[in-house]
């Protein structure tokens, strides 16, 4: 038996991922001129605000600029740098990170310069940089230098040449289920964006030519984000570019941000292959559940192919808000099997996805129908009294628990690691805020969930009624006084932890 559980699969079974009409369509356009009076040389996109690195023309002053996505400055804050500054941006779920010279050095979103979260750079200067989420390390090159993936100490994991002698910015793409990918913006030859695997190491031959920008006579490169923040409905890629007559800020549409459920699927042969050729019944058994944490939308449906041809759908069903530890499972299902259908070999599908879209996850068997009934075409046709596989829904049961309670946290003091207890009466989206004495937001980068790294501001994640922990790292943190806030639907609590290191 084959089982694969992947968002997208092969073998005719599966259809390409929903894409946009107009793919790198332009959503934002500052328009040349937005920033007057500064040089402008990269853009960070985080929690609904730009961060800009500039410089002030004429003092050479580098400074960050914050505001809101209608315009509104909300702050200008100066850089520990001279002269040029930061050259690029990248946020890490707590803090602006801009490439200095010889250090990659840290922002708070307030504006705060952060010392202790600073990383030694590989080069001079450091300059187009990118944050991966997946091993917390940062990506860094500049120009025609080597590209650097290092940890936060500043040691090199990997390098090598990236081949383009002019990059300036580059940007980490999570939102592609075949990725990771690193996304390069090169000025030289008409500001072209390149698609690298940063797994593997090579280009993947995707590349794309920013057309002038509106309003523009010429441009060049600057820093490069991508980002679901701009509209959870889509990923988008942004970055600005120095142009004439001045700089500004775009934003670029990607692709559909996809919910990736965990939804596992098994069906298993039971007898009726070979089928006669005059038709019987095939029997089966179908087990799926949800063995996520989250409520998912989907259908579930059969399928049969032929012969190697593609799959058609037999039955189905769409299934909304199916619950975390929620089951289907039907033993003794049956399907009739007609006397029209040619004899030969054939594939009998369990499927879930979004039907004549996308599988996620499916399974199969194989069978026989004998005879002497040859052909090519497998002709469907209505079948009255056939049971569906996916009408019965089982519950996965949990102790009852009748309040929420919330326990602190254990060591405190602690160091490196601390862990947060609760326990939810009903399924509950769960969020922990985490902050300094100055009520700065430390972020859930430190926090684990459910297994699950995080890299939100906040560590969020819907839990189902039970038991539950997560687990506070400080590594990386300053010792001293933490405030943590724990809220899951109307419940909220709070607590006091020390690092002591």
């Amino acid at each position: 038996m084959k089982r694969l559980s992947t968002l997208v699969l092969i073998l005719g079974l599966a259809f390409a991922l929903p894409v946009i009409a107009q793919p790198w369509s332009l959503l934002f356009w500052s328009g040349p001129g937005s920033f007057s009076g500064y040089q402008i040389l990269g853009v960070e996109f985080a929690q609904d605000w730009f961060f800009v690195a500039a410089t002030e023309q004429g003092t050479m002053t580098p400074v960050i600029i914050k505001f809101d996505r209608d315009g509104n400055l909300i702050g200008i804050f100066n850089q520990s740098t001279t002269g040029w500054g930061w050259r690029d941006l990248t946020y890490d779920g707590s803090y602006i990170y801009g490439s200095g010279n010889t250090t990659i050095e840290a922002m708070d979103l307030n504006g705060n310069l952060v010392p202790s979260m600073n990383i030694p750079g590989p080069i001079n200067p450091c300059g187009a940089l990118a944050y991966d989420p997946e091993f917390d390390h940062f990506w860094v090159t500049s120009w025609s230098d080597q590209l650097y993936e290092i940890d936060r100490n500043g040691n090199v994991i990997s390098s090598g040449n990236h081949g383009l002698s002019g990059l300036y910015g580059i940007a980490w793409d999570d939102g592609d289920p075949d990725g990771p990918w690193l996304w390069m913006v090169d000025q030289v030859g008409g500001l072209t964006f390149y698609q690298f695997d940063p797994r593997s190491h090579v280009f993947t031959g995707l590349t794309y030519t920013l057309p002038l920008l509106p309003g523009l006579t010429s441009q060049t490169a600057g820093g490069l984000f991508f980002t679901d923040e701009w509209n959870p409905d889509y990923y988008v890629v942004g970055g600005n570019v120095q142009g004439t007559p001045g700089d500004g800020i775009y934003i670029l549409e990607m692709y559909p941000n996809i919910i990736q459920y965990d939804i596992f699927v098994d069906i298993d042969y039971v007898s009726g292959s070979p089928v006669p050729n005059s038709g019987g019944n095939l029997y089966f058994d179908i087990f799926i559940e949800n063995q996520g944490n989250i409520p998912a939308d989907f259908d579930a449906w059969l399928a049969v192919s032929y012969e190697g041809q593609d799959p058609i759908t037999l039955i189905t069903r769409s299934l909304e808000d199916f619950p975390p530890g929620g089951i289907i499972e039907r033993q003794d299902m049956w399907y009739p099997v007609p006397r029209t259908w040619p004899s030969g070999y054939y594939l009998f599908y369990c499927c879930v996805g979004i039907e004549g879209q996308v599988t996620w996850s499916y399974d199969f068997f194989e069978f026989v129908k004998s005879g002497n009934t040859l052909g090519n075409e497998l002709v469907l046709r209505p079948t009255e009294g056939v049971p569906n596989p996916f009408e019965v829904v089982f519950i996965e049961k949990v102790n009852t628990i009748d309040d929420y309670v919330f326990s602190s946290a254990f060591p405190n003091p602690f160091n490196p690691t601390t862990t947060i207890s609760f326990q939810l009466p009903v399924a509950s989206m769960v969020k922990l805020d985490v902050f300094d004495v100055r009520g700065n937001i430390i972020g859930a980068r430190h926090a684990t969930l459910l297994g699950r790294y995080k890299t939100d501001p906040y560590a969020e994640g819907f839990y189902p009624p039970g038991t539950h922990q997560i687990t506070f790292d400080g590594s990386g943190l300053v010792s001293g006084i933490y405030i943590y806030r724990l809220s899951a639907g109307d419940f909220s609590a709070s607590g006091k932890m020390v690092l002591m290191k």
